[in-house]
């Protein structure tokens, strides 16, 4: 699906897969955002870079949001390929490293470790070898090392937020990631929502479902009053 001229979704859940895998096109080549969980999923990526004329393009630079397999397991697939895989801290040793922290256990799979290139930081500017800059947010709790990436696209911010903050129904809400995982933080998740509801952006591209295409900072708002009334132990009145 092409969201804006340069803004696509290549899977996702309008190909019955349940992550999301986002592309930025640039003047040199694509930037992914996330990477699917298997090969599976990276054939319907292929097949949409092809159907979108994209295929001749290469694929620079891959950022991950975070190390869980389903946002990570086909990072290994396009290194070989070619492309410099971003990851945020401490998720970067979970991917090289390939240990429970990518959650392949909860997958049914088994994942591939893949070294990474460069750590993303917190407030980092990185340029793609794409021609795009990417800002980068470290906002630790659903993983040590998530992260949210902004991107300007066509005039608009668009903020890539993996499983941190998931866009609702209709664009009316905000939805929290898995609060399941091993290495999961909820005091500190709660704080780096508070910090990424002052933010802007256009445009949110959660981990999964779908975009929310205009004013996006008020999903960033959302998510972070949800997590106040969900995640908190229940207070005396």
């Amino acid at each position: 699906m092409q969201y804006l001229r340069n803004l696509y979704l290549l899977s996702g859940m309008p190909y019955s897969v349940s992550v999301s895998v986002h592309a930025v096109t640039g003047k040199n080549g694509i930037v992914l955002f996330d990477t699917g969980t298997d090969e599976g999923e990276m054939e319907i990526v292929d097949r949409n870079l092809k159907y979108w004329g994209l295929d001749t393009l290469p694929i620079t630079d891959v950022f991950i949001t975070h190390s869980h397999m389903d946002h990570s397991g086909n990072a290994k697939l396009l290194r070989d390929r070619g492309a410099r895989i971003i990851a945020g801290p401490i998720d970067a040793d979970a991917i090289e490293k390939g240990d429970e922290r990518t959650i392949d256990f909860a997958l049914l799979r088994e994942f591939k470790p893949c070294p990474v290139d460069v750590i993303a930081q917190d407030e980092e500017v990185i340029e793609t070898r794409a021609g795009i800059s990417v800002k980068c947010f470290h906002t630790p709790g659903h993983s040590p090392g998530s992260m949210l990436y902004r991107v300007d696209v066509d005039g608009k911010q668009v903020m890539f937020t993996g499983d941190t903050i998931r866009v609702g129904e209709f664009c009316e809400t905000g939805v929290l990631g898995w609060t399941g995982g091993p290495d999961v933080d909820i005091p500190t998740y709660i704080k780096s929502l508070g910090r990424a509801a002052r933010l802007k952006c256009d445009v949110v591209c959660g981990g999964h479902f779908l975009p929310c295409m205009e004013d996006g900072w008020k999903i960033l708002c959302l998510t972070y009053r949800r997590a106040l009334e969900d995640l908190r132990l229940p207070r005396s009145l």
